[in-house]
């Protein structure tokens, strides 16, 4: 019937423990140091086990170093061979266990420290010692298998350092740690806000004020004047764009035909491929219009249908050859000489006036006004994410949970919000 008492009793209660959360590095520490304890004891077992193999692989090295080959028969060259590569394995292997150093101490960073390295160490060593070890497998395998053998016995051991309590003692104790940094850096990100935001109200001063100068600037009569300086510039721009339309629309209906003549006639063809990279840029080089003459001979070979055009082509071709005359184009040469010559004096004119600089000024600045506000800005949202109450919170979740499955109690951390005072 002592079952039927058992329904009856009440289940052990578990602790339950409510911890400040400035409190919190200095009760783990205290509370784990029996367990830390044990996992000491443990961790010094492996260790020792360690040190006894490492010195088991350094007698199997002077093994390996002083071993004779069974067979005497094998070529001069395989022996030099064989010991380059035993003599290269024999450094691999007395750097790696020199560089074997264990923990003097045995706590969390020293444990960290010495695997961290080991790991590193074994790298290197596995990369350097590959090819002389199987080298040797040919030669010497009992030795060289001995040594790899003990060295894959330590790496076992090594790396079983962590299968016990360490492993979550450690990451209890790493979120601890990264509760710590984000409190500090929560208050720090507090201070650096305001400062922050101090900046950032004097430089948005700094952007109304430009603002204002530059809304005032463009209601004075130096502006007026540019706007109207930059409106004539637009039209002379369109106007020579407009004559060099023209221009390549005189010449377009010829163009291939040129293209044809210029690679039968040796005196026109520099001529006619210099108008037929760029109409306008050919023309205004041709000072002496030596195209009028080219197209002269060009519409005589079309006469005389050494272009093989079609009669409907030929037709148009004379037609449009006949349009280009040495008038039309010196035309062309004056009226965009005449447009540039408006438009270098409308740009002399814009250089002198003073609104163009102070715009230009006033621009340049509150360009940079706005850029150092939006850095200031991404500062602020940056630093404000520092703030995020859920962070510290997982934070504090995830030590509460895990404490609770390596100590076997309930654990509630307070932390310092103004507006909470009760266990997070």
């Amino acid at each position: 019937m002592g079952w039927i008492s058992s329904l009856f009793r009440k289940k052990k209660d578990v602790e339950a423990v409510s911890i400040d959360v400035s409190e919190l590095s200095q009760w783990f520490d205290e509370r784990t140091e029996p367990l830390l304890g044990n996992i000491k004891e443990e961790v010094q077992q492996k260790i020792d086990e360690i040190k006894q193999i490492s010195d088991e692989a350094r007698e199997s090295a002077r093994a390996l170093e002083s071993a004779s080959l069974r067979n005497d028969k094998i070529p001069e060259r395989a022996i030099q061979v064989m010991e380059g590569n035993r003599q290269a394995y024999l450094r691999s292997v007395s750097l790696f266990l020199d560089q074997l150093k264990t923990p003097t101490a045995i706590n969390i960073g020293n444990i960290n420290d010495f695997l961290s390295r080991f790991e590193e160490n074994l790298d290197h060593f596995t990369k350097t010692s590959s090819r002389s070890y199987y080298v040797l497998q040919e030669f010497f395998k009992d030795e060289s298998g001995t040594i790899a053998h003990k060295i894959k016995k330590i790496d076992a051991i090594s790396r079983s350092l962590l299968d016990n309590d360490y492993m979550k003692l450690n990451r209890i104790s790493e979120r601890i740690e990264e509760i710590k940094e984000a409190l500090a850096a929560k208050k720090k990100a507090e201070d650096l806000i305001q400062d922050e935001k101090a900046h950032y109200n004097s430089i948005n001063a700094l952007k109304r004020d430009t603002e204002d100068k530059i809304e005032k600037l463009e209601q004075s009569r130096d502006f007026k004047d540019l706007k109207q300086i930059e409106d004539e510039k637009e039209r002379v721009k369109d106007q020579i764009k407009k004559n060099e339309a023209e221009l390549i629309s005189l010449f377009s209906p010829v163009e291939k035909s040129m293209k044809k003549y210029s690679k039968m006639s040796v005196e026109g063809e520099q001529i006619i491929n210099a108008y037929l990279d760029s109409f306008l840029k050919g023309l205004l080089k041709d000072e002496n219009l030596l195209i009028t003459d080219v197209l002269r001979m060009m519409k005589q070979s079309v006469e005389n249908d050494q272009l093989d055009l079609k009669d409907r082509k030929k037709e148009k071709t004379l037609e449009a050859l006949d349009l280009i005359t040495r008038d039309r184009l010196k035309h062309f040469t004056d009226r965009h000489y005449e447009l540039v010559d408006q438009l270098d004096k409308l740009k002399r004119r814009e250089g002198i006036n003073t609104a163009s600089q102070k715009l230009s000024e006033l621009n340049y600045k509150l360009s940079h006004v706005n850029t150092q506000l939006e850095r200031s800005a991404q500062n602020i949202e940056k630093l404000e994410k520092q703030l995020d109450k859920p962070i510290l919170n997982k934070l504090v979740e995830e030590v509460q949970d895990e404490t609770k499955d390596l100590l076997s109690l309930d654990l509630n951390v307070k932390t310092e919000d103004e507006n909470a005072q009760e266990p997070v």
